[in-house]
């Protein structure tokens, strides 16, 4: 395959994958999806069951750059000002507003256009040095920083859509690899509660535990279901980030502090694991990890020391 071919392949499966991620798919989506072999389940499905595929996808955890790595956890801000900038550099115009800028299917849309622009000037006999460099610091800074965690978090959701995703991060993976050079990968950017000041409480740390931000760790409604199930409480109310804090809260209010900090600590080291499993750039985010299973250890200790 030469570089053109190459290209060109790269932009029509961006372009198809950031087509199924952003909406429900449609039948002319799964039409075209019929070109890859690997799809072949996705089209085989219910449009009404693959419409609630999705759903289930994209809330499990909205796959929004700047509501996963933000330090605030909400969409907008610094980070998706660097998409609009990043679009503006490459080109691209997404013509659509339905879902936010940094959305992964724009981000992916995004790579594709690159490549389609790049197979415009391989077969011109261009030099696609300049496009290429975009397209390394569009995956290093906008989709490979975040999308191999947000896979992981929403592992067992959403039936073929998964699949889809799946296929994304080894699309941006391989993309990465071909281009070469040197990446820098992403580092959380914010601090976990320091348990000596007088002013944490549980809520704060719980809160802060579920922002990758400061943790590392990306948990989903499922993952924060199974950490509250592991010691008998109810899921506190709330948004993702808010209903971890208020379940420590419950918790301590329970008597069942120390074996939530337990199942905590579990699904933070199988989440290191599966990381790591994913082959990406995610040593920031194990670092993350790191630091957050010492402030749940320290917690746990002062727990059973009291």
């Amino acid at each position: 395959m030469t570089g053109a071919e190459l290209a060109l392949a790269r932009h029509r499966l961006h372009a198809l994958l950031g087509w199924l991620i952003v909406e429900a798919p449609s039948a002319e989506a799964r039409d075209a999806a019929r070109s890859v072999p690997a799809l072949a389940a996705l089209c085989a499905r219910d449009p009404e069951e693959l419409a609630a595929d999705h759903h289930a996808l994209v809330t499990e955890v909205p796959p929004v750059l700047s509501a996963i790595l933000g330090e605030d956890g909400l969409v907008g801000g610094p980070l998706q000002d660097a998409v609009r900038a990043r679009f503006a550099a490459s080109g691209f115009h997404p013509g659509r507003t339905d879902v936010p800028l940094d959305h992964l299917g724009l981000l992916l849309a995004c790579a594709g256009h690159l490549c389609a622009a790049e197979h415009e000037l391989l077969v011109d006999g261009g030099d696609p040095g300049q496009l290429r460099q975009l397209q390394r610091q569009l995956l290093d800074e906008q989709l490979l920083s975040w999308l191999p965690a947000w896979v992981v978090a929403t592992t067992g959701v959403g039936g073929p859509l998964h699949d889809v995703a799946e296929m994304a991060l080894e699309l941006c993976l391989s993309h990465r690899a071909e281009l070469g050079g040197p990446g820098a990968g992403w580092q959380p950017t914010a601090d976990l509660p320091d348990l000596d000041a007088a002013d944490t409480d549980l809520r704060a740390i719980g809160e802060a535990l579920a922002r990758p931000a400061s943790s590392g760790w990306l948990p989903g409604r499922a993952a924060i279901d199974g950490v509250a199930a592991s010691a008998d409480v109810v899921v506190g109310f709330g948004g993702r980030i808010a209903s971890l804090g208020e379940t420590l809260r419950g918790a301590a209010d329970l008597g069942r502090l120390g074996p939530l900090l337990q199942g905590l600590r579990r699904e933070l080291s199988a989440w290191d694991t599966a990381l790591e499993a994913t082959g990406g750039p995610v040593d920031g985010w194990r670092e993350g990890v790191r630091r957050s299973l010492a402030l749940v250890d320290r917690l746990s200790a002062a727990v059973e020391g009291a």
